[in-house]
């Protein structure tokens, strides 16, 4: 595939993109999720590491409100 590909569109030129993000979805220029899973992966791992940090300080109802805003809601879009 053509790296350096350019299309003019009434005078607006659109270039080829390795990777786009559209309404939050990473997509690569085959039409790959790599990407995106990657990001969301990153996130909740971030997430999972400030979870862990916090765990010996808050009590169990507060450990299980971050577990659910932070881990949970990733794996509930069947994304991970």
């Amino acid at each position: 595939m053509a790296e350096n590909v350019s299309i003019n569109v009434d005078g607006y030129v659109i270039r080829n993109q390795n990777v786009v993000k559209l309404l939050g979805l990473y997509i690569d220029n085959l039409l790959n999720f790599g990407v995106h899973v990657d990001n969301i992966c990153r996130k909740a791992g971030r997430n999972l590491n400030v979870l862990a940090r916090l765990s010996g300080v808050l009590n169990v109802e507060y450990n299980l409100l971050l577990f659910y805003s932070f881990i949970f809601f990733y794996r509930s879009l069947n994304i991970v």
